[in-house]
């Protein structure tokens, strides 16, 4: 399904609610963006990143955490803390 994905898939998400879920944690959060990356990606996708902020703790591990958008689809992704923002903690996940 990730190789599927594009950034006009998390578009319309930007700067609304969203969870990262994973093992025995949900973390509620805002999609501040969805940018397409320059070049082109693996295939015929082109490179995109997601940006989520969270509220809460001062940090979380680097992992797979299940995104889940406002229209309750949801999707595995590799997220990686950033740091913090002026919305909280700052997890990217970076597509190819």
């Amino acid at each position: 399904m990730l190789e599927t994905l594009s950034v006009e898939d998390f578009i319309p998400h930007v700067g609304l609610p969203v969870q990262l879920v994973a093992a025995n944690t949900a973390l509620a959060g805002v999609l501040r963006e969805a940018k397409p990356q320059g070049g082109a990606g693996q295939g015929p996708r082109r490179g995109f990143s997601l940006l989520v902020s969270v509220e809460g703790p001062p940090t979380t591990p680097q992992g797979m955490y299940r995104l889940v958008l406002p229209d309750a689809r949801s999707v595995e992704i590799f997220f990686v803390p950033v740091g913090r923002g002026e919305h909280g903690l700052e997890l990217e996940a970076v597509f190819g």
